[in-house]
């Protein structure tokens, strides 16, 4: 009880509901990172050291997100 289910066309997964904060919270963190890596992809940026970000990306991308 109070465990959560999240589910799409690709599976499903189960969060333990003392998780379900934390997931969230991470989940929106990461989502933006991944909007970020595709805009910077879709200029033509070069993957490695977008993803994993080296130091200089991981500062342009919170530079990206205060500029939201």
């Amino acid at each position: 009880p109070g465990d959560m289910i999240v589910a799409d066309d690709d599976g499903a997964v189960v969060i333990p509901a003392d998780l379900i904060d934390f997931v969230a919270d991470e989940g929106g963190e990461h989502e933006l990172m991944e909007s970020w890596l595709v805009m910077e992809v879709e200029k033509g940026e070069k993957l490695p050291g977008l993803y994993p970000p080296n130091e200089a990306n991981k500062k342009r991308s919170e530079d990206w997100k205060k500029s939201r």
